[in-house]
């Protein structure tokens, strides 16, 4: 009986651990070359870990169509970036740098970070 009690109550702390990362706290949208984005910040963290992590997901979204495509996926940890990822004015952008689309993150302090989009 009590096994099953402390797994169960570890089942629930687990859940909630894991739960939260399941609905984006912020979401920002942006156009780039005439095209429209939205990019999710989700972030998982609890008061046992290092640091919080922020996954950001960016979509291209399409004006009159209920349809988005995934086009990338970045991870930042908060103890390890200079950014301030928990930022609500972080900008994104998609320029073609050396001819490959590169996806520009850049908070208010100036940092910015680039990741190639294949």
């Amino acid at each position: 009986m009590s096994i099953g009690f402390a797994i169960g109550v570890f089942g629930i702390i687990l859940f909630i651990v894991i739960s939260q990362s399941y609905e984006s706290n912020k979401k920002f949208s942006f156009v780039s070359n005439n095209r429209t984005y939205e990019t999710r910040r989700y972030s998982f963290g609890f008061p046992t870990l290092a640091g919080t992590r922020y996954t950001f997901e960016t979509y291209r979204t399409f004006k009159y169509l209920p349809v988005e495509k995934l086009i990338d996926k970045t991870d930042f940890l908060d103890t390890e970036t200079n950014m301030n990822i928990f930022d609500d004015d972080l900008k994104m952008d998609i320029l073609n740098v050396k001819n490959q689309k590169t996806l520009i993150f850049q908070s208010s302090n100036g940092e910015h970070f680039l990741k190639t989009i294949h």
